[in-house]
């Protein structure tokens, strides 16, 4: 069981990293390009976002020993779409 959490210590992190860099940087670009009135939002967004699904993250890696395989491949297909999903949105701005 330790050679699964291993692996996934090995391989998840620069992924998810990566990704939440995604999620900031949709904020940060929509804050950049943003009348005055929502730039703080955007800001506050940009951080907040990424600090929250870092949370998450930690806790299933942390959390979830025997069945870390179970919650952490469903939540990495969802910080996928999720990403992409704005990098979807920032194109066709």
């Amino acid at each position: 069981m330790a050679c699964i959490q291993l692996f996934f210590r090995a391989l998840l992190p620069v992924s998810s990293h990566a990704l939440f860099g995604v999620i900031m940087g949709y904020y940060l670009g929509l804050a950049k390009f943003e009348k005055k009135q929502n730039v703080k939002l955007l800001l506050l967004l940009s951080v907040s976002i990424p600090i929250v699904l870092h949370g998450m993250y930690d806790f299933i890696i942390i959390a979830a020993d025997k069945y870390i395989h179970i919650i952490i491949v469903p939540f990495m297909f969802f910080l996928w779409w999720f990403a992409l999903h704005k990098v979807k949105l920032a194109g066709q701005g």
